[in-house]
């Protein structure tokens, strides 16, 4: 099997608890820019020890690891994985609020899609995953 050199990543990535839980935000281009999309992230070695390690980590690990390998795109509607229709921050937030002038994109003119994605979800796939792996490894050892 052939795996990418590099990963996809956000251009800029905040991480947020509120009354509705624990968030991570994320904004790429918006269609229509001549470099729409992503940023290069890191290779993929590691990723999978660091997606498992997110069921018990601190939120602000999650920023870390969607600089270093990207987000999942959970949908805010059926709760999966894939980017299939990532939903945009709730009314009245503010892009200055969640990214800090210091972000890669501060003085960008460039229209710019913020995403947000539950990080229970990540949670509860990184501990789904882990039983997986554990069972698998079980059944391996007889």
């Amino acid at each position: 099997m052939t795996y990418p050199r590099t990963l996809a990543v956000p251009l800029d990535v905040a991480v947020r608890e509120d009354g509705d839980g624990e968030w991570v935000f994320w904004r790429v281009r918006g269609p229509g820019n001549v470099d729409y999309g992503f940023a290069r992230g890191e290779a993929p070695a590691g990723c999978l020890e660091a997606f498992l390690s997110l069921e018990e980590a601190p939120l602000a690990e999650f920023t870390r690891f969607v600089r270093r390998f990207g987000v999942l795109g959970i949908s805010a509607t059926h709760g999966l994985p894939g980017i299939v229709d990532a939903s945009a921050p709730r009314s009245g937030e503010n892009a200055d609020d969640l990214f800090p002038r210091r972000s890669l994109t501060e003085g960008w003119t460039v229209p710019l899609r913020i995403y947000q994605e539950p990080v229970g979800a990540w949670r509860s796939m990184a501990g789904d995953l882990a039983a997986a792996l554990r069972v698998g490894r079980a059944l391996r050892a007889g």
